[in-house]
């Protein structure tokens, strides 16, 4: 399949699937408000640090390896398979002697179950949606995990309107995860009738496999505490109430969806750095669409700042009525991002995985230190402020790298050019 109909199928179906993932924020956002929702996602935010770790990023070396045919699908199916029931087992060995200490850190939540649940499903749906995606194939797995969503949501609006309890509303989207992994993986085995062969991967396949995928996991590590250790300084922060953390996670959020798209174009990306087909292609649409992303987020800055005081509060309730102005702030940082994501891709594709390491690391010592400083005195536009220079910094080193790849001008990948909106308007006729 060629790169323009691979980047239009991932951007059409992972997008119904981001578009119901948007609703389901925002039925959990009216139905357990501001404080409600930040706490649910705060604790999710250390799970999927958790699921980071204990997935150890294979999802990563399943692109790598199918896209350049290397190691059999087949045999990293099982392969993943064989780790999520190793994880299963030492998660319930850990359950099973700290299951109330776990459960006394947030009072009324199962937080041990909740755990569980999130990692273990968010393991298998990651593994399965990139053996999708290796293949090419966007469309079965997002379809199921949208019908899931949707599903979410009319369940949660039916208990709310019944029962008005939170509690079954947080332990329905939790047991969600779990839904949606198993629903994937079990397609994936069907389409491919993988269950006629079981295989795993050679010693020396599996220590090349593990060895790329722990150079991914420590990028993305940084990476993650890089876009989420901010929560942990607001959480803690004595100017900051649940309140402001709640309305601070929903402007991350809202972040995080604004490069879904480059997310989509970054999934496109991977499997054909890895393959080594269209390079020179792949190059010229990174730039393109950073200069066409600088635009877009112009206007959406435009946008926030004049009707977001009310926009938000509407959306999501009316609890939510300060993100206006950490959303100005952060948006410049959320620009850095949506072109940084498909540069990481770039890079991890052609099997240079330290790039990202590095880039993270610096970011990394930008924020924290920032945080640390200015987020308990000034909480949560302080560190929208730090997040989006700390962004800034992350983007600046993956544009040095990528000059020194193919000796171009920093500034094309932000200066307009006339000839953009032509390639715009014919690669959209071909649609």
């Amino acid at each position: 399949m060629n790169f323009k109909k691979l980047l239009t199928q991932s951007i059409v179906w992972r997008g119904l699937y981001f578009a119901t993932l948007f609703l389901v924020n925002v039925v959990l956002s009216h139905y357990l408000h501001a404080d409600g929702v930040g706490k649910i996602y705060f604790i999710s935010n250390t799970f999927a640090l958790i699921h980071l770790i204990a997935g150890c990023c294979l999802e990563g070396g399943i692109t790598y390896f199918i896209a350049s045919k290397t190691i059999q699908a087949n045999k990293i199916l099982w392969l993943c398979l064989l780790w999520t029931l190793m994880i299963i087992l030492c998660f319930l060995f850990i359950f099973f002697i700290g299951h109330h200490a776990i459960n006394s850190l947030f009072e009324g939540l199962d937080v041990a179950v909740y755990a569980f649940c999130f990692i273990v499903g968010l393991m298998l749906t990651n593994y399965a949606c990139n053996l999708f995606y290796a293949h090419g194939n966007f469309l079965l797995p997002n379809v199921i995990l949208a019908v899931i969503n949707i599903s979410f949501a009319v369940v949660a609006s039916i208990i709310y309107t019944q029962r008005h309890d939170g509690k079954l509303i947080t332990d329905v989207y939790f047991c969600m995860f779990p839904l949606q992994g198993v629903a994937v993986i079990i397609a994936y085995i069907l389409q491919h009738k993988s269950w006629q062969q079981f295989q795993l991967p050679r010693w020396a396949e599996t220590k090349r496999f593990y060895y790329y995928s722990l150079q991914v996991l420590a990028s993305n590590v940084l990476f993650f505490f890089v876009y989420r250790v901010d929560y942990y300084f607001v959480h803690a922060s004595p100017v900051c109430t649940d309140t402001d953390l709640g309305n601070y996670m929903q402007v991350s959020k809202l972040g995080q969806m604004l490069i879904i798209i480059p997310q989509i174009i970054a999934s496109a990306v991977w499997p054909q750095m890895s393959s080594g087909e269209n390079r020179a292609l792949v190059s010229e649409t990174i730039m393109l669409l950073a200069r066409l992303f600088s635009i877009v987020f112009l206007f959406l800055m435009i946008g926030v700042a004049l009707v977001g005081g009310w926009l938000f509060p509407f959306v999501f309730g009316a609890t939510f009525n300060k993100m206006q102005m950490p959303m100005l702030l952060l948006l410049p940082g959320i620009f850095c991002v949506s072109v940084l994501v498909i540069l990481g891709s770039f890079f991890s594709g052609k099997g240079n995985v330290r790039v990202s390491m590095y880039a993270a690391l610096l970011a990394l010592i930008v924020v924290l230190a920032g945080d640390y400083l200015f987020v308990p005195v000034y909480g949560i536009i302080a560190a929208a402020i730090v997040s989006t220079v700390g962004y800034a910094v992350h983007l600046g080193y993956y544009l040095v790298q990528f000059k020194k790849e193919y000796n171009l001008s920093v500034k094309d990948f932000f200066t307009w050019h006339k000839s953009d909106v032509e390639l715009v308007k014919a690669w959209l006729k071909k649609r």
